[in-house]
């Protein structure tokens, strides 16, 4: 009989664990006088009472309830009134089953100290369980941990699954990582009947499921009803990530609305209740599987750390956790055969490293396989949110776009969606919620230097900055005033006035916390937001690197379909339909648009002559913002992008660029005049890679690599690399030859984009592209639309 196991969590439990005391701020659910006090008064009748952040009583009112002088250790006799198998192993599982009354009479968490997390922990007190030891704590702890009183910024706790309480299992199947890759292609292969779920084990590095897909609940933050956060992933959208879309809508049947209400026709949707509306958070699809396959028997195993996989003969597997357990994978079934395999492996590419470092020699990793493992690189994405009790972006009107003001290391940047944020309204329409604030992303992790410096040192992505703190108080008034200075000083389109800006912004609070994801290299089991190839050479052959050792790799990263969940879904379809013989669900094919990091060497005029308009950009440490390499080999921008256009009584205007005309004179470089002596249109009436730019009147759309100038170093770099990389459709491109009858002219051949970026005018001129070899994908294209007349 296998041994029963406790998952105890060493400086994991906060409230009565670790700091044994009654909550100042706990109360029963709906009914804020009933606090730790009235739970003292009666409380063999009311520790099992929930209250204020999902949290029960006995949890929260460590005196009242009489649980600080215990001695942290679980009875070995305790078990559910006529169930003896239901012992404290079983209660540790479900919080919830710490309220069991025992056939003693006494309750799961008098009798169960250690696996209900009423005492004081001390990692080197005895259990009368095994404990895997994990040294840091879950995101609602940490949070908890943090705050002091202001318990309810602090979100609800992650949904919980049944937990397998197994020592060293043995597994017919197993995945690695509680995530999109992992928990998809169980389900497809228990549906199609080639697994039987309890012969399957599902290994998760943290306390919950989801990965980079990270929904925050908040049930008890006002009285005007519950609200969520998507600190990862956020959304579908159907044009480019057609497969996520259809499991979640057509596979598991869940509704979705749209992501921005004002937007018509709705392209991007969010998960909501179907009865409600109700936005249940972008996890739910996930949670909603996890359910799914558990509940039909797969052993689930939180807090399990993959550190080594050792390799046999005979394809069997052991697997070696970072907790100190283990379990053996056993050789794929005669029903699977070898080619379909035994073990996925769902982890981003930072762990699968550390992974493929310890187990080299068993798996006989080669240099070549190292190099194909190094060929991504991992985005640094930052999201930050604010709760405002008062939501006065609605008061103004603001229910939809966007909004951005450029920052540094001392002045917080604002990259925000009014339309992101979860929002909660009475009756009377005073509605309170979150501002998306900041939602930023490079690869070298320059656009979120002001906020590394309030990320806590764990290893969880998010951080709650709350009011509580002194620090978090200075924090929140930085962040309220940079809203102000945009909205009553830089906001190029303002639907309101300044005077009602100012009487709302200034006269209103502060927001009371913020929730802050940095994905980043500290992030468990992440390394980052997302991927980018570095080597497009090994986007088919990575994800099959060990098939011929019954393991796939199924997960966003080496996928063809970077930074979307789409990646893992497209990657497990693959992997189903080749490996297992079972056939898409679907009858249509996702698109594959692997991102290529341009963000890998000093830059060179040379770099352009890449394929693809591809070019280096940036240092490795350095940080400038990477990029990914467009569709064409264009250096344009989109039609109502601004320029200042010089009139004939020497004034100016801006027009857009698809407004202006041969011979009119612009703004160019440093402020000098120039000529247009030529407009130049490409239809492209298609989807393509463009890098967006937020300036002070509004974003830039444009190509990839269209040279721009550094204003600081005063060098040429490509566009891409100071902006977000999106999918976009485009219709027509645009751009204007300078001073093409003057060589050397001091426009410099560059015209004015916004009242600030400096872009390159060089046009199809191939006199001046000789000379400025920085274009010299325009030489190619002439010489091409030459060959072909």
């Amino acid at each position: 009989m296998l041994k029963s196991i406790v998952l105890a969590v060493s400086f994991f439990f906060i409230g009565v664990s670790g700091d044994c005391h009654d909550s100042s701020s706990w109360y029963k659910t709906g009914e804020d006088w009933k606090t730790c006090e009235w739970v003292g008064e009666f409380k063999s009748a009311r520790c099992n009472v929930k209250g204020t952040g999902d949290m029960y009583a006995f949890e929260m009112c460590g005196t009242a309830c009489g649980s600080c002088d215990e001695e942290c250790i679980d009875d070995p006799d305790w078990h559910k009134n006529g169930e003896p198998e239901k012992d404290c192993a079983w209660a540790s599982r479900f919080t919830k089953r710490c309220t069991t009354i025992g056939a003693d009479m006494r309750r799961g968490y008098e009798a169960c100290r250690y696996a209900c997390r009423t005492c004081d922990f001390d990692t080197t007190g005895e259990s009368s369980s095994t404990a895997w030891t994990v040294t840091y704590r879950g995101a609602r702890e940490s949070c908890r941990a943090e705050v002091g009183a202001a318990i309810s910024h602090c979100p609800d706790a992650f949904p919980e699954f049944e937990t397998a309480v197994e020592d060293n299992p043995t597994c017919g199947f197993a995945a690695v990582g509680a995530g999109v890759g992992s928990l998809y292609t169980v389900m497809r292969l228990i549906d199609e009947g080639i697994l039987e779920p309890s012969d399957v084990c599902l290994f998760e590095a943290t306390e919950r499921v989801g990965g980079r897909t990270y929904s925050l609940r908040y049930s008890d933050l006002n009285s005007k009803g519950s609200l969520v956060v998507d600190a990862g992933a956020y959304r579908t959208w159907p044009r480019f990530t057609p497969v996520t879309h259809a499991v979640i809508t057509e596979y598991l049947g869940i509704n979705v609305t749209c992501y921005d209400a004002d937007e018509d026709p709705c392209e991007r949707f969010i998960i909501v209740d179907g009865e409600t509306g109700h936005n249940l958070g972008f996890t739910h699809y996930l949670e909603v599987m996890a359910e799914r396959i558990i509940s039909a028997g797969v052993r689930f195993f939180p807090w399990h750390h993959l550190k080594k996989i050792d390799h046999s003969d005979d394809l069997s597997l052991t697997l070696t956790f970072s907790n100190g357990a283990t379990a053996t994978v056993l050789p794929p079934a005669e029903e699977i055969g070898t080619t379909g395999g035994s073990l996925i492996l769902n982890t981003p590419q930072r762990p699968l490293l550390d992974i493929f470092r310890a187990s080299a020699t068993s798996l006989g990793l080669t240099a070549s396989d190292f190099d194909q493992a190094h060929a991504v690189g991992t985005a640094v994405v930052t999201k930050c949110y604010l709760y405002y009790e008062r939501a006065w972006w609605i008061d103004l009107g603001l229910t939809s776009g966007d909004f951005s003001l450029s920052g540094d290391a001392t002045n917080m940047q604002l990259q925000g969606r009014y339309h992101d944020g979860d929002i909660v309204c009475d009756d009377d329409d005073n509605c309170s919620g979150f501002l998306l604030a900041t939602y930023s992303f490079d690869y070298g992790g320059v656009l979120a230097q002001y906020f590394r410096r309030f990320q806590r040192d764990r290893p969880e992505p998010v951080t709650i900055i709350s009011s509580s703190t002194v620090e978090g108080e200075m924090f929140l008034q930085h962040a309220h005033d940079r809203l102000t200075e945009y909205h009553l000083y830089e906001n190029p389109d303002p639907s309101y006035t300044p005077f009602e800006a100012r009487q709302i912004l200034e006269n209103g609070d502060p927001p009371a916390f913020a929730i802050l994801a940095t994905w980043n290299t500290a992030v468990v089991g992440a390394g980052g937001g997302w991927h980018g190839y570095l080597n497009l050479d090994y986007v088919d052959t990575m994800p099959e690197l060990l098939a011929d050792k019954g393991i796939h790799i199924i997960n966003e990263a080496f996928s063809k379909v970077q930074s979307w969940a789409e990646g893992s879904f497209q990657q497990a379809d693959f992997v189903l339909e080749n490996s297992y013989g079972i056939p898409r669900p679907w009858d249509f094919e996702g698109e594959e648009v692997p991102i290529h990091v341009a963000q890998t060497a000093a830059y060179t005029p040379e770099d352009c002559e890449a394929d693809g308009g591809s070019s280096g950009g940036g240092s490795s440490g350095g940080g400038s913002s990477g990029g990914a390499t467009t569709d064409d080999e264009l250096s344009c921008f989109l039609g109502d992008t601004l320029i200042t256009k010089i009139l004939d009584d020497d004034s100016t205007v801006f027009v857009k660029l698809s407004q202006v005309k041969e011979g009119d004179k612009i703004v160019a470089a440093e402020g000098v005049p120039g000529i247009v002596t030529e407009v130049l249109i490409h239809p492209i009436f298609d989807t393509v890679s463009v890098a967006v730019y937020q300036s002070k009147y509004g974003e830039i759309v444009g190509t990839v690599s269209h040279p721009v100038l550094d204003s600081v170093k005063k060098e040429w770099i490509d566009f891409g690399h100071i902006s977000n990389i999106e999918k976009r459709f485009v219709d027509q491109f645009y751009n204007l030859e300078i001073d093409g009858n003057s060589p050397g002219a001091s426009s410099q051949h560059a015209y004015l984009l916004n009242d600030g970026l400096v872009a390159s005018g060089l046009g199809d001129n191939v006199i001046l592209n000789t000379r400025f070899p920085r274009q010299a994908s325009w030489k190619r294209f002439a010489k091409e639309q030459a060959a072909s007349e």
